[in-house]
């Protein structure tokens, strides 16, 4: 019998909804309860949907096996050829933009250029952007999917950002963060804001929210170097607190390293009452290790910007509050950020760019801060 969610049973939940504009609370998961450990195959079956059969079942068996029972219920992996497997036939299904190499991307299997984004369709109507210059890919009644090329716009750079990172040797990370209401979002162009973990080192790997300005939601994502970026399709609500965890998983032998980034909070489906749920989206990451080895921890606030930095867009992110934010090298060891004292020291740096406003930074401690950038 395919087991139901253990989560509303197992962990006290406190949300509190205000008609039209609401607001969210939820009871921090505590780490303790999410020890990753690989487990006996015959402990796992329950978590798979009779439906999912052959290589498929096998592949979601090993990965299960790997991850906290918290973050069981509802798992998505993308696989290094953008192949797609879930441990329920609902879970089949992603939103990927998969890099070519040299600015080129497949979006739902259509080969583009340049940037991809999701546009509300009056900013296109009303010439936001250029219908000569840029390439409508995907259209509804409510939002477009364009390619904007590089070209088009005169900056250099990627768009501000708050970061905080730590040394290296920790693969893990945990964080209760706000996903601001749509009152606290403003979006012009492309600008599109993200609040995501993941490894600095090596290389860069992104994993977290994504919010989309045509559904007004956040969207739960990877980006892997070499396989792309990949997001549920099923979002969280906007004005919404979420428990974020982030983990390297165990190896196994012959197979490829994976990482998996794990939300619950409050889900945003069309014409349905909200939910509490909790989502797993697994990827495959050649580089990552366990250990933490040559690998950093990162926790960002950012507001992407397509071919470089425009300060004075008319963009804003606001009040992006991160707390109870920890890393380990799994789930079960969980410790607080700290900067102080030297002897516990785990923080390497926290930096904003630009260095002056329009970055804004309430901080707390090394384990609590609210963010906001605001381009004026």
């Amino acid at each position: 019998m395919f087991r139901k969610s253990l989560f509303a049973c197992a962990l006290p939940i406190l949300a509190i909804l205000f008609l039209g504009n609401y607001s969210i609370s939820l009871a921090q998961i505590s780490s303790s309860q999410a020890v990753s450990s690989v487990e006996p195959l015959e402990d796992v079956e329950s978590y798979i949907d009779p439906a999912i059969q052959g290589e498929e079942r096998e592949v979601m068996r090993d990965i299960i096996r790997k991850l906290p029972i918290s973050s069981r219920d509802n798992v998505t992996y993308v696989g290094e050829q953008g192949q797609v497997f879930g441990n329920k036939p609902s879970m089949k299904q992603v939103d990927t933009a998969i890099s070519l190499g040299n600015g080129a991307y497949t979006y739902d299997g259509i080969e583009i250029f340049g940037k991809i984004t999701e546009m509300p369709v009056p900013n296109f109507d009303s010439g936001l952007l250029s219908s000569n210059t840029d390439s409508v890919v995907g259209r509804s009644s409510k939002y477009c999917i364009v390619k904007i090329p590089v070209s088009n716009f005169q900056f250099t750079g990627t768009g501000p950002y708050r970061r905080v990172t730590s040394y290296a040797g920790y693969s893990a990370s945990y964080a209760y963060v706000t996903l601001p209401h749509e009152i606290s979002i403003r979006t012009v162009g492309s600008d599109t804001p993200y609040i995501y973990t993941g490894f600095s080192g090596t290389s860069e790997l992104d994993a977290g929210f994504q919010y989309s300005p045509a559904k007004r939601n956040w969207a739960l994502f990877t980006n892997v170097p070499g396989i792309g970026q990949s997001g549920l399709p099923r979002r969280y609500a906007y004005g919404s607190a979420v428990d974020m965890t982030f983990e390297t998983l165990p190896r196994t032998v012959n197979k490829p390293q994976l990482i998996a980034i794990s939300a619950t909070g409050l889900d945003s489906v069309p014409n349905t009452v909200p939910r509490i749920v909790t989502q797993t989206l697994v990827s495959i990451a050649p580089y990552a290790r366990r250990d933490g080895v040559g690998l950093s921890i990162k926790r960002m606030t950012s507001i992407a910007q397509v071919g470089g930095d425009n300060f004075r867009s008319g963009s804003y992110l606001k009040n992006v509050w991160w707390r109870t934010c920890r890393i380990g090298q799994n789930t079960g060891n969980f410790i607080p950020w700290f900067d102080s004292p030297p002897s516990r020291r785990n923080v390497r740096s926290g930096e904003s760019y630009p260095s002056r406003p329009p970055i804004l930074v309430t901080l707390v401690d090394a384990s609590e801060e609210t963010d906001s950038i605001i381009l004026n």
